[in-house]
């Protein structure tokens, strides 16, 4: 305990009145060096927790539980008998020797014995079995679930490694380290030479404690997308748009435009955004049970109010936007859903639920197993084919006002065992014939002298529908050769392509040769009227729902209602019921039938999401949003009125420049807003910067990358004329930004300003860190052949990032790594040093006191009395370790 601390202490009961005592109490303990050392341990801990999986940090108390056993058995099979046996020893006279080495060699065997016996009995017992889930573990389902996932991952956490390391706990714990360190330097160490060490070491680390508070709170990284511009004739690169922003790596926003308010983006900051875990998954109600949904999202909910701005207002009402959902990697598909009005201008757009239920052999009532959901007047979405596997199933397709024609063909009687069939008219001829066919089969028909050749029949097309409507659309096809008799209008042969559920969109592509036998390109044309073929399979289980266009727009349960099914069974027949009633069972099958639902009036197209499996995720895009969507609420109004619609917004990399990730949202008063759900966009401080040309440098007699250079124009509001910087991958750009002063403000608060930017320079740095690929590869290929002139990129992709208060954290480095050698060598050599001074100082008294005494007491050198300051022999200098 040094001098100067207990001076401390004095002052402190001396001058701090007795009813100020947790005064007393907060002082001494921000003087406690124990709590210095707390706090640093806190610091490590945040670190730990930081890093390692709350699964594994959960294991601890069972691992404490089997030591705790071990020792338990130890001490009842070991310590407690080599204590009664020593207890004996001694009462029999055994000396201490001979009762030491005694009771050491039992103490050895016993604990051996008591390991091997925990070992062999407890331990098998205890050890826990993560496929039996026998033995002793703790929070064994959280420890599974959370094996590798850290803290800053869980539910109600959800913070990127950055944001956690600048959470306020940390700062908290290294505020009360950096006040701890100088109240303990202040009240216990000497201000002295001697201790120039200890306190130039204390003062580095509280400098290191400062500017990291700094660093974390004034910490930015992210990244901007810089274009090239349009590159000239030769293929020569011209600077692109200027950026004078870049996007933050953390922090989201939602942005917004209101068009036909105002034409610019309002950037809102977001907080309490989720990363790792989904949050109500089934905002949008599309799910036929909570089961499904709480599937994905545990039944977690999610309610975040966005700021407002002062565009929301509208009339009396405002306008509202909240987050209510959130999906963490996902994918937005296309789902429909009942709407309760239809937009001016717009059509209804009727929908209608077919449900699959299973009949059981007991009479009790059909049990619901899915649901099939139509768009009758959309045709890619009026059928739907459930794959059972190994080539069964079966297909579903319900429209309104089907044609007699097709109605027809589609109930024609077929030959028993038949798999596909053709139904073939000639309107000219009369002809209308139904072929059974399979794969090879060639057809004459009859006296029109059409020949016809079954080229391959599949299940799905050789190339995706697309075809305005029918898009995506499912539908087994069969491709044949039409030979037209040499009377025909148009003898030349071609190739059709028969849809089963489109026949309408059937086409003919002729191959004939031009003149001399050229050959030329395939013609396609619509499919020749002269002969009609349709292509009926039979392959799978068949059903066919058809509504009279004069059916009222709701049908009562229990009426026919003008609907009507065909139902082929795979190999050819077919049962026709001509008034199918809704919600009555219309079996299929010994096991399982359908059920007509309520129709719907009309329905409108919104996106949902469908969670990716853990195993098909990215590893480098969980947590970072990339591949996140969140549910947005807006609404205007208050009370049972209001109108409120709910959207899901994929993330939007960089927002401004993705129009593909806008989406758009018609408000009653008849704006669109149109959104977006990205990154905070933050603006560099008078700069910006523009991409004059990259280059890409692959290493010998490769096409693969070893360095990537971006050529940077740089215009600086404090400089005026651009300059021409570059970046590459192992050589970042250092853009330092000086003070600008404000003729607003007094001088002091300039040169306060201009001092700052010297010790804590503000300065951005930019290095590469994307590139366009794919387009210097068709660019390289393109002057490869002497097409363009070289390669270029259409864009490059900055990282950028800055370092507040770095060089004073390297300062305070500076400072310990002068500060130790001092405190642990030059001191102790300054201490002997003095130590013998004092030494020789004290010895030369007693030598002088000794000749006092022989020439007579009382009487120096000089016949004056020698005496020596008692304080003055006995003291040592203050802060030296004697």
């Amino acid at each position: 305990m040094s001098q100067k601390w207990i001076r401390s202490k004095k002052w402190d009961d001396e001058h701090i009145p007795k009813w100020a005592w947790p005064l007393r109490v907060l002082l001494r303990a921000f003087s406690s060096i124990p709590q210095a050392v707390f706090l640093l341990s806190c610091v490590a801990l945040y670190g730990v927790l930081a890093s390692i999986p709350v699964g594994l940090i959960a294991l601890a108390p069972t691992y404490l539980f089997y030591v705790l056993t071990l020792l338990g058995t130890v001490a009842i099979a070991s310590i407690l008998p080599m204590v009664v046996t020593a207890t004996a020893l001694r009462r029999i006279g055994v000396g201490a020797p001979l009762r030491f080495a005694t009771v050491l060699l039992s103490l050895i065997v016993l604990t051996m014995f008591a390991v091997w016996t925990w070992s062999r009995t407890l331990w098998p017992a205890l050890r826990y079995d993560a496929s039996t889930h026998t033995g002793v573990r703790f929070f064994s389902a959280f420890v599974e679930a959370n094996k590798a996932i850290t803290l800053r991952r869980l539910p109600g956490m959800e913070m990127s490694e950055l944001e956690f390391y600048g959470w306020w706990p940390l700062r908290v714990i290294l505020g009360a380290f950096v006040l701890n360190m100088v109240t303990a330097t202040v009240r216990r160490i000497e201000f002295k030479f001697v201790n120039i060490g200890v306190l130039t070491v204390h003062t580095g680390i509280v400098t290191i404690g400062i500017a990291s508070i700094y660093y974390q709170s004034h910490k930015q990284e992210g990244d901007v997308l810089v274009l090239a511009g349009q590159p000239a004739s030769d293929g020569t690169p011209v600077p692109g748009p200027a950026e004078d922003g870049f996007y933050d790596n953390t922090a989201v926003a939602l942005w917004v435009n209101q068009a036909g308010r105002t034409e610019y983006w309002e950037q809102r900051r977001l907080t309490g955004v989720p990363r790792y875990n989904d949050y109500n998954i089934d905002a949008l109600g599309l799910f036929d049970d909570e089961g499904r949904a709480a599937k994905y999202d545990q039944g977690r909910r999610l309610d975040l109010a966005v700021p407002s701005s002062p565009l929301d207002s509208l009339g009396p009402s405002r306008l509202r936007f909240r987050i209510i959902g959130y999906a963490s990697y996902a994918d937005l598909e296309p789902r429909w859903v009942p709407s309760d009005s239809v937009a001016p201008g717009e059509k209804p757009n009727p929908m209608r639920d077919v449900e699959l239920i299973s009949l059981a052999s007991d009479g009790s009532a059909p049990k619901s197993a899915g649901s099939f959901r139509f768009l009758p007047l959309v045709p890619a979405a009026r059928i739907d084919v459930l794959d059972l596997g190994g080539g069964a199933g079966f297909g579903v397709e319900y429209t309104i006002g089907m044609d007699a024609v097709r109605w027809a063909d589609l109930t024609a009687p077929l030959p028993p065992g038949t798999q596909h069939s053709l139904v073939v008219e000639v309107p000219a001829a009369g002809i209308r014939e139904v072929y059974a066919v399979h794969k090879g089969e060639k057809i004459s028909v009859g006296p029109a002298g059409y020949a016809i050749e079954v080229r391959d029949l599949l299940p799905e097309p050789p190339f995706p529908i697309i075809t305005e409507g029918y898009r995506g659309g499912r539908s087994s096809v069969a491709i044949v050769r039409v030979t037209p008799p040499p009377t025909a209008v148009d003898a030349r042969p071609f190739t059709r392509y028969v849809y089963h559920r489109y026949p309408e969109i059937g086409q003919d592509l002729l191959d004939d040769a031009g003149a001399g036998g050229t050959p030329r390109p395939l013609t396609r044309r619509s499919a020749d009227p002269a002969i009609r073929i349709a292509y009926l399979d039979a392959s799978i289980l068949q059903v066919y729902f058809d509504e009279s266009p004069l059916a009222p727009a709701t049908i009562p349960a229990g009426d026919a209602g003008g609907v009507r099914a065909a139902i082929r069974s795979p190999g050819g027949a077919v049962r026709v019921v001509d008034s199918v009633k809704v919600g009555e069972p219309m079996p299929m099958g010994p096991a399982f039938g359908l059920r007509l639902g309520a129709p719907i009036p009309h329905a409108m197209q919104v996106e949902a999401p469908v969670v990716t499996r853990e195993e098909d995720r990215e590893k480098n895009k969980i947590g970072t949003h990339e591949r996140a969507a969140l549910a947005l609420q807006v609404s205007t109004g208050d009370g049972p009125s209001a109108w409120r619609t709910t959207v899901w917004l994929p993330f939007a990399q960089y927002a401004l420049t993705t129009s593909e990730l806008w989406r758009t949202v018609a408000l009653p008063d008849g704006h669109v807003l149109t959104l977006a759900f990205g990154r905070v966009r933050h603006v560099l401080p008078g700069f910006r910067l523009q991409l004059a040309d990259f280059q890409m440098t692959p290493y010998p007699n490769s096409e693969s990358p070893r360095d990537f250079r971006s050529d940077l124009l740089i215009t600086k509001s404090w400089s005026g004329a651009p300059e021409r910087h570059f970046t590459s991958l192992n050589e970042p750009l250092l853009v330092r930004v000086p003070f600008q002063g404000r003729s607003d403000v007094p001088g002091f608060i300039n040169a306060v300003g201009r001092l700052a930017s010297r010790i804590v320079p503000n300065q951005y740095k930019f290095s590469q860190a994307g590139w366009d690929a794919e387009g210097w590869s068709q660019t390289r290929v393109a002057a490869d052949r002497g097409e363009l002139s070289r390669p270029f990129a259409r864009f490059t992709i900055l990282g950028v990032g800055n370092n507040p208060g770095i060089y004073v954290i390297a300062a305070g480095a500076v400072m310990m790594c002068a500060g130790i050698p001092w405190a642990f060598y030059i001191k102790p050599l300054l201490v002997r040093r003095q130590k013998k001074k004092i030494q020789a100082r004290l010895a030369a008294e007693q030598t002088h006191k000794a000749g006092a005494g022989e020439r007579g007491p009382g009487a120096g050198s000089n016949g004056q009395a020698a005496h020596a300051d008692p304080s003055e022999r006995a003291t040592v200098p203050a802060g030296v370790d004697p």
